[in-house]
């Protein structure tokens, strides 16, 4: 859907450290604008400082709501590579167990888990199953 790139395209246009500073900046100046509204006499200036303050306060909070979600999928979503021309796929991190399917070098994959020199990985389709670490590339 056009939303969903737009807001992959959006998340991927900056880091999470970045948008985290706007957010608390932002923060701070809807503090700021809301000492204005506190110590403003005229009715227009209180009004402006009063709608002021909750738009940089939303703005601030989303930025870092953004960045923060940012982070925590950067730090728990990791890919591979595979690196041999094939490999099999096991059912269990063990060299017995059953081949499940076979992957090529250079398809992308995302680790779910890791035991003893194995890692269980995810295709795109939805398959899971083991590897040894030999077999793939972090990425």
């Amino acid at each position: 859907m056009f939303y969903q790139r737009w807001w992959d395209g959006y998340v991927a246009s900056s880091t999470a450290g970045t948008r985290s500073l706007v957010g608390v900046a932002l923060i701070w100046l809807a503090a700021f604008v809301g000492a204005i509204y506190i110590f403003a006499r005229s009715y227009s200036l209180k009004k402006l400082t009063f709608f002021g303050t909750f738009i940089f306060l939303f703005a601030g909070l989303f930025f870092v709501a953004v960045a923060s979600n940012q982070n925590n999928y950067s730090q728990n979503h990791k890919e591979a590579i595979i690196i041999p021309d094939n490999v099999y796929v096991k059912s269990s991190p063990d060299d017995k167990s059953t081949n499940l399917f076979m992957l090529h070098s250079g398809t992308k994959i995302e680790l779910k888990d890791e035991l003893q020199g194995w890692k269980k990985i995810k295709i795109p389709n939805g398959n899971e199953g083991w590897l040894k670490d030999q077999s793939l590339e972090v990425i």
